[in-house]
């Protein structure tokens, strides 16, 4: 899926909610133990609605639909809270990651 993904796709909860768009990936320079919550590679989403970021996981992606450039979280904006997505995880802040842009939609 990570091939895919497009700067500015719009990413959308299981509620519902648009989370915003996607700016770039980061991928974990160490590995990953998403039994630890230590993800592999996380989404970048910029939200200009309520002014925040946001990193999630890209294994919390269900799907991409690439006809409305959307991708739909198996989350919901409640959880996505909860698991304080809104803070960059430590490797990104500590520019331990990759960061990967992404091409613009044609």
């Amino acid at each position: 899926m990570e091939d895919t993904i497009q700067v500015r796709d719009e990413v959308w909860t299981s509620d519902g909610v648009k989370l915003g768009i996607v700016n770039a990936l980061h991928h974990r320079l160490t590995e990953a133990r998403p039994e630890e919550q230590l993800y592999g590679t996380y989404l970048e989403i910029y939200n200009f609605e309520l002014g925040d970021d946001y990193f999630v996981p890209l294994d919390f992606v269900a799907l991409r639909d690439a006809e409305q450039g959307r991708l739909m979280l198996s989350v919901s904006m409640k959880e996505v809270l909860q698991r304080t997505w809104s803070r960059a995880p430590r490797f990104i802040a500590a520019a331990q990651s990759r960061r990967v842009p992404l091409t613009a939609p044609v």
